[in-house]
């Protein structure tokens, strides 16, 4: 009994009786605070879903490119320093039309957060958790093939610097194997 009413009470100071959404996360114009259609809208509108998803306008979090370019923003709140320098420094990687539209966005957001019109920071932040998963494939090719990558470059390297020894060695007549015998 005890346990029972103190789970209880430890949710209800945790947890808030109603979440307020951000006027960005949904159709304001045609829909109430609560997702649900205004009276006027009812009737015509039968089926509409009044939620916005990430996906579009204001916050265009679509790629694992635009998770980094947003989570940086928000931790600095303000330009995506980093982000655009790896944008335009390793722009040949992506093409090139896709390049400037990160680069516009990492403008766009950091104007866009420092205006917060209608909550946009709330769902800013609300976007960026929500999207964290996108984050994962990033993540594991960053701990498994990186690694693997400087392993190999690291051997190629010191495979050729032995090379290089041991022939340079061998053209001015030195026996490095003289000695082992």
């Amino acid at each position: 009994m005890c346990i029972g009413s103190g789970l209880y009470e430890l949710a209800e100071q945790a947890l808030p009786l109603q979440i307020h959404i951000p006027v960005t996360l949904y159709h304001s114009d045609k829909c109430n605070n609560d997702l649900k259609l205004k009276p006027e809208y009812a009737q015509l509108l039968q089926g509409f879903a009044c939620g916005n998803t990430c996906l579009d306008a204001p916050y265009k979090m679509d790629d694992t490119i635009t998770i980094l370019i947003a989570a940086e923003t928000w931790i600095r709140y303000g330009k995506a320093v980093y982000m655009q320098y790896v944008l335009t420094e390793f722009d040949f990687i992506l093409p090139q039309s896709v390049t400037l539209q990160h680069l516009e966005l990492v403008d766009r957001y950091a104007k866009d957060i420092h205006n917060n019109t209608d909550g946009y920071v709330m769902g800013f932040v609300a976007c960026i958790f929500l999207n964290f998963y996108k984050l994962i494939a990033f993540s594991i090719v960053l701990t498994m093939f990186l690694p693997f990558f400087f392993n190999l470059v690291f051997s190629l390297f010191t495979f050729v610097g032995v090379l290089v020894l041991k022939y340079s060695f061998f053209a001015y007549g030195i026996d490095i194997y003289g000695s082992m015998h």
